[in-house]
């Protein structure tokens, strides 16, 4: 499609986060590392797609923990995310996995038949730009032809609910679903494995057509920014760009003044075929 500007909601809420790790990413190109717990929410995510594609009769607790153990063996990222020093780590972190996931068998409809797993997509949301995403689970609605979007997050919920303007990303992907399949979005569910905690939002017009609106505006302002200034926040303590940093100093002295205690926590290591939990 000549003509045609792309984007993700995770490159648009990377800019919002900061704008100078967003230029190092994304227009200078600077890999970044692999991530403990990045690798640790590929692998649960990649277990869950394999889980349900099996049949609804033949899935169990004990075929989801193995699927996420495979996930874990076979992936390329291991071995950078969890090097080989930091076993204990790893087991502390794969064993974390494994709860949220019990807990999850517990707690979700095992017997689900989903309409999708990890489709990719795409809304238009103005002036030739597109953005694209992967939506994790699309399930069929008890209610006619409607659809159901699920998003799964690996991370700790947060302190306050959500709300569909922060998380401008779900009317896009309901926006997503609807335009790629012809059918209504009945509701989108944003599902915290840990403690199984779940918000259901139900977009309207009004919200589908804000969420474009603010993605076209960042579009645009990314497109015209020549300066990309950081924006210093707890982030910057996961940041792998920090030392170039013009704020690295202000940073730096932030992170300092932060509670000690929150760094460690998700290492990994051992060979592809020992699993230290």
């Amino acid at each position: 499609m000549p003509g045609v500007r792309s984007t993700t909601p995770s490159a648009l809420k990377a800019y919002v986060n900061c704008p100078r790790r967003y230029f190092y990413r994304y227009v200078q190109r600077r890999p970044e590392s692999v991530k403990p717990h990045l690798f640790v929410g590929n692998v649960v995510h990649e277990a869950l797609k394999a889980f349900f594609e099996v049949e609804p009769h033949r899935r169990s607790a004990k075929g989801l923990e193995e699927r996420l153990r495979d996930a874990w063996r076979r992936s390329p990222d291991r071995a950078a995310a969890f090097p080989p020093d930091m076993r204990e780590a790893e087991a502390a972190a794969g064993k974390a996995a494994l709860e949220d996931l019990r807990l999850f068998v517990r707690r979700a409809d095992l017997r689900a038949v989903p309409f999708a797993l990890e489709e990719f997509l795409m809304t238009e949301v103005g002036d030739g730009v597109v953005v694209r995403g992967k939506i994790d689970r699309i399930d069929p609605s008890p209610k006619g032809d409607a659809l159901v979007v699920i998003d799964y997050k690996t991370g700790r919920p947060p302190d306050t609910p959500p709300n569909l303007v922060d998380e401008f990303q779900l009317p896009l992907y309901c926006a997503m679903v609807e335009e790629g399949h012809a059918r209504p979005v009945e509701r989108v569910r944003l599902l915290y494995l840990k403690g199984h905690v779940t918000y259901d939002f139900s977009p309207r017009e009004v919200d589908i057509a804000r969420a474009k609106r603010r993605a076209l505006r960042l579009f645009e302002e990314i497109e015209a920014d020549t300066e990309f200034r950081p924006k210093v926040s707890p982030l910057c303590g996961h940041c792998d760009f920090l030392r170039d940093c013009p704020a690295r100093e202000e940073a730096e002295a932030l992170l300092a003044r932060r509670t000690a205690g929150r760094e460690a926590g998700e290492g990994v290591a051992g060979t592809a075929d020992d699993l230290p939990f």
